[in-house]
């Protein structure tokens, strides 16, 4: 008798849209390409990150759909739950075929996936907005997608997404990844804010004009600033992912001599 292989699955019961929707974001974690660590760099990498680029994260790839997440919800802030989660859902959604419709390139969530899309932009930006956030509304910071999702609508007032003052007008009517620039003011206000009474960040500077980069797809190595604090910041950061790219490098040179012996054990490294 055949051995029987174990599989492993995750189900629910759905109640209503608020309980789905958790599912959902639960297992757009669980199905997310993730990165190991063997060497453990990963924390110093982060703080690099932070450093540079802070609140931004690899899968935020165009920094307007946190402005379009924030514009989206903050016009249904006064729904009930499952209204709001209903609805956000559809709006998210409409802003990918906006989106499509704008021929924006590449970049779009949920070109494929359409009405079946698991991962929302909202899910993916959301820990932007607590950052931009967190400046002004206090030490607590703006609460997490799911918990502000579930709260009582006046409550969730006292917690819009984007200040009053934030950029709107241009909302529907350029549907593409450009910021304008008073989306670009907006941005370097909040952060601004965010890193008031210390030195300002790679980011910041980027935004501001008084960084640059001279490429389409910039490296490491093609970010210019006269920041002194962001020149060694970029310099040590430079240094730490040759550090790592060497060290890829050699795991894999070890791999492949591990293969050959085992296919001619007469090899020797030349």
């Amino acid at each position: 008798m055949g051995s029987v292989p174990i599989t492993s699955s995750i189900g629910w019961i759905r109640f209503d849209q608020r309980e789905y929707d958790q599912a959902a974001e639960a297992r757009a974690l669980l199905t997310t390409p993730g990165s190991r660590d063997e060497l453990g760099f990963a924390g110093i990498r982060d703080r690099f990150a932070d450093s540079m680029f802070p609140g931004t994260s690899t899968i935020q790839t165009r920094m307007r759909y946190a402005i379009f997440v924030g514009w989206t919800y903050d016009r249904l802030i006064g729904l009930p739950s499952a209204e709001l989660i209903e609805r956000g859902r559809n709006e998210e959604i409409e802003t990918i075929r906006r989106l499509e419709r704008g021929q924006a390139g590449n970049g779009i969530i949920g070109s494929r996936a359409g009405e079946e899309l698991v991962r929302l932009p909202s899910m993916s930006y959301w820990t932007l907005l607590q950052h931009w956030r967190r400046a002004t509304v206090g030490d607590t910071g703006l609460p997490s997608r799911i918990t502000w999702m579930a709260m009582d609508p006046g409550e969730r007032k006292r917690w819009p997404l984007m200040p009053k003052t934030g950029p709107r007008s241009s909302f529907k009517q350029s549907m593409n990844f450009i910021l304008p620039q008073t989306e670009i003011d907006y941005l370097a206000e909040r952060l601004a804010e965010r890193e008031k009474g210390s030195s300002r960040s790679l980011f910041h500077e980027l935004l501001k004009g008084d960084a640059h980069v001279t490429n389409d797809l910039p490296e490491l190595t093609d970010i210019v600033t006269d920041d002194i604090r962001n020149s060694e910041i970029l310099r040590r950061a430079r240094a730490f992912s040759e550090l790592t790219w060497g060290a890829s490098l050699a795991y894999n040179i070890l791999l492949l001599e591990k293969r050959l012996r085992q296919a001619s054990p007469s090899y020797s490294r030349a």
